[in-house]
């Protein structure tokens, strides 16, 4: 009789896990506005802020997963402009702690600026960080769109725009 419950039960557990996992997330889980992993790790451990080659635009900034980092010419130093759909578009690049730089990225312009909600956004060279929603890793769709009263542009590791 056991061992016909058995995968009932295991049915029944595996079922029950996301809904676990969704109540166990952090709150810092939505990231990306979307509630995908790319934010969710971001929130975990701290951003990492590194540089790879991206086709058509060279060594720019990117995430410790190789998405690409970009910033937004409407804001006002390091104060963000972009709330509500714009940062669905464009979602915040949350600090999660103290950024790290690797590769080619400059630990002395990274830094943080405290976004309306006082969470922490990733700033380089006082610039506050973005991501845009449909990049992938290595993947950069949105150079130098204008949207939401700006241009969204890459960034160098010396914190100059593309």
């Amino acid at each position: 009789m056991v061992y016909r419950l058995l995968p009932t039960l295991t049915v029944l557990a595996l079922l029950a896990l996301p809904g676990a996992f969704a109540m166990a997330a952090p709150a810092d889980a939505g990231d990306r506005s979307g509630g995908d992993a790319v934010g969710a790790v971001a929130a975990k451990a701290g951003v990492t802020i590194t540089t790879r080659n991206i086709s058509g635009f060279g060594q720019v900034l990117v995430d410790g997963r190789g998405l690409p980092l970009y910033i937004f010419t409407a804001d006002r130093g390091k104060t963000s402009r972009c709330y509500g759909d714009c940062a669905a578009a464009w979602p915040v690049t949350f600090a999660g702690g103290t950024p790290r730089a690797r590769g080619n990225a400059r630990r002395a312009l990274l830094g943080t600026t405290r976004r309306s909600d006082g969470r922490a956004q990733a700033t380089y060279r006082g610039r506050p960080l973005y991501y845009y929603v449909d990049d992938r890793p290595g993947v950069a769709l949105c150079h130098d769109e204008r949207e939401f009263g700006g241009l969204w542009l890459l960034v160098r590791a010396n914190g100059k725009r593309v």
